[in-house]
């Protein structure tokens, strides 16, 4: 193996038992990661401000988009709070225009995919 190698891909070449004892280590990361996971100060407010001028936001990472879309629902779920808590009208969503738009679109920079066993 590379020392460069994604694990998510040795991962993969590991025996059965091996690839099963991973993956419980993995789900175990991403559950701590997803748990521990804040969000970032004046995020919620420049995520309000980039939607105001009309422009597109994404995420660039080597994290999982599944992990991304954790977050983002976060970042959903604190703006229609900051939205009630204020008083705001509208949808109650705290994300402005078209509700089915992603606050943000992940751009996932990784040659492995979420789950290498899935073919």
């Amino acid at each position: 193996f590379l020392e460069r190698d994604c694990v998510l891909a040795l991962a993969t070449k590991l025996s059965p038992e091996g690839m099963e004892r991973c993956n419980v280590i993995f789900s175990d990361i991403e559950r701590k990661a997803r748990e521990d996971m804040e969000l970032m100060e004046g995020g919620v407010e420049l995520l309000r401000l980039l939607g105001e001028m009309g422009l597109r936001k994404a995420v660039l990472t080597r994290n999982l988009e599944r992990n991304v879309e954790f977050m983002s629902d976060m970042y959903v779920n604190s703006m229609a709070l900051d939205s009630s808590s204020a008083g705001v009208d509208g949808d109650g969503d705290g994300v402005e225009g078209d509700s089915t738009e992603p606050i943000f679109h992940p751009i996932v920079a990784r040659d492995t995919k979420s789950n290498p066993t899935n073919e």
